[in-house]
């Protein structure tokens, strides 16, 4: 995989996490294994952009802003190109 996919994902799982959403929905809707699933997680964890609260994930404020900069510099970009 490459890594401009892994940042996908990344964005993917973010956005899709502003609703509370259990692992077993993220792994459906990425089409993720468990241990894909436990591992992208983990670092959206570490990195305060998702947080896990009893059993679900959710977007942090810090993955929202994540996701607003991502959209401004796409924008940015098909308007340069």
């Amino acid at each position: 995989m490459s890594s401009s996919n892994i940042v996908e994902n990344f964005a993917r799982i973010v956005s899709y996490c502003k609703k509370s959403r259990r692992k077993d929905q993220i792994m459906t809707a990425m089409n993720f294994s468990d241990l894909e699933t436990e591992a992208y997680t983990t670092i959206l964890i570490r990195q305060m952009l998702i947080e896990q609260i009893f059993n679900k994930y959710q977007t942090t404020l810090k993955g929202n802003s994540y996701l607003d900069t991502r959209n401004r510099i796409e924008v940015a970009l098909r308007r340069r190109f």
